[in-house]
């Protein structure tokens, strides 16, 4: 069968379909294996969370953006602006203390 090339209606850019035989072979244990060396389970604990009268802990997810500058993205709400404690633990049980760097003001992003 061969490749059809559309183009989307509003969209000057056009579209290739392709046939089976020729999609990349892209296995979910293959995908899984590399993309697990990036994430990691963040355990934090607020002092007092803002928002709440008291205190919270909770776990959450972060992936890791630049191993050598040591950067791991996550969310705002999940490393707080306040007074808090955080830990990532990577697939291999490997455990680092976190210190915020950056809260966006507008998204939910740290």
């Amino acid at each position: 069968m061969p490749t059809e090339d559309t183009t989307l209606p509003g969209d000057s850019a056009s579209v290739v379909a392709k046939t089976d035989e020729e999609k990349p072979d892209i296995r979910w244990d293959t995908l899984q294996d590399r993309l697990r060396l990036s994430v990691v389970s963040i355990s934090t604990s607020h002092c007092f969370y803002f928002g709440h009268a008291s205190a919270a802990s909770f776990n959450a997810t972060g992936f890791v953006v630049d191993a050598e500058q040591g950067i791991i993205l996550s969310n705002r709400h999940v490393m707080g602006p306040g007074p808090s404690f955080h830990k990532a633990t990577f697939f291999n049980n490997q455990e680092l203390f976190l210190q915020p760097t950056y809260y966006d003001p507008i998204h939910d992003f740290a």
